[in-house]
């Protein structure tokens, strides 16, 4: 393998264009050209690749959301499948559902490496809501328990804060008190 140049991210498409999904070569076909990948055959791993770059790409995509991250993972799919497809066996595996399972595994190790960060946040601003939600409700319900005993002066005043829009200072002014008196 050492400098062997390496033909297929040159292949990948640019930006806004997609992968012309061609039918892929039969399974053997597939199989022949990993075969012949293990032994250093660079061409037969670019034409694997552009057999394969579609439906790995596709996998990628439903799993992972962003399109960079999702190419960035069909790459290191791609330079590990380079890696080691000399373990691959012909006779006992299939080199489209191997090719499947390395890109599976990409982007399922990055999605659990990535997971726990998202799910701290997640749940951190998901208490949040609910106690904030929680601290309204306690006191939409405190309010409505509270009213029915209200005298006429603090129905007409909480009438006028809220409906006729005063502050507090105006409120204080319209009562004759101190605004300290308004915030009880």
């Amino acid at each position: 393998m050492g400098n062997v140049r390496r033909p297929w991210p040159a292949r990948r498409p640019r930006a806004g264009q997609h992968h012309a999904c061609r039918d892929a070569p039969a399974a053997d076909g597939l199989a022949a050209l990993l075969v012949a990948s293990a032994r250093d055959d660079v061409e037969a791993f670019a034409q694997f690749y552009d057999a394969t770059a579609c439906q790995v790409f596709g996998l990628m995509s439903s799993m992972i959301a962003d399109r960079a991250h999702a190419e960035e993972l069909t790459v290191r799919t791609y330079r590990h499948a380079r890696r080691t497809c000399h373990q691959f066996d012909a006779t006992t595996d299939d080199a489209m559902a191997w090719i499947m399972r390395l890109a599976h595994r990409q982007a399922m190790s990055w999605i659990l490496a990535a997971e726990p960060g998202d799910r701290r946040i997640r749940h951190a601003s998901a208490r949040r809501r609910l106690r904030t939600a929680y601290a309204e409700r306690l006191a939409r319900r405190r309010l409505r328990q509270a009213v029915p005993h209200w005298t006429r002066a603090q129905r007409a005043a909480f009438v006028a804060f809220y409906f006729g829009r005063y502050t507090s200072t105006q409120m204080a002014t319209l009562r004759s008190v101190t605004p300290t008196a308004c915030h009880r």
